[in-house]
């Protein structure tokens, strides 16, 4: 019989990538790298928070203390592994970018993809990466690009 993924782990996958863009939508640093305390996040070669934590304060573009930005997930699919105790899922998310006094402009549109693994009832990102799909101004949210 297949494993399968259950409704209440879809949801707190699901929870957990919309504290990713809340976090960063927010400048809330500290919360955004708090996700990847047991993982990667793709635009950092290290594991853990602080590499995370170091690479926004050095990258992220603010504008008195906000990053104007709106990250929007769609097609969220999550996965059964050979594990229990893991799961993949992949996404696609659009960033935006609404500074004040002009329209809002698509940045970047991105497939994530990765995986969660639990430890007690928590689902922490164990793996993330990114295939660019679509690629606009950039420089307004990361100082040098997604490079």
């Amino acid at each position: 019989m297949p494993i399968t993924v259950s409704y209440e782990v879809e949801q707190q996958i699901k929870l957990t990538l919309h504290k990713y863009c809340e976090a960063i939508d927010t400048a809330d640093f500290d919360g955004f790298a708090a996700l990847f305390e047991r993982g990667r996040w793709f635009m950092v070669s290290q594991p853990g928070s602080q590499p995370v934590r170091d690479w926004l304060d050095e990258r992220i573009v603010l504008y008195d203390g906000h990053t104007y930005t709106r990250h929007e997930i769609s097609n969220l699919s999550v996965r059964p592994t050979e594990s229990p105790d893991d799961v993949a899922f992949n996404c696609y998310v659009a960033i935006w970018q609404d500074l004040p006094g002009e329209s809002p402009k698509l940045m970047v549109h991105v497939r994530f993809d990765g995986s969660f693994h639990r430890s007690g009832e928590t689902w922490w990102w164990a793996t993330h990466t990114a295939a660019e799909q679509y690629a606009g101004d950039l420089s307004g949210h990361i100082k040098g690009g997604l490079g």
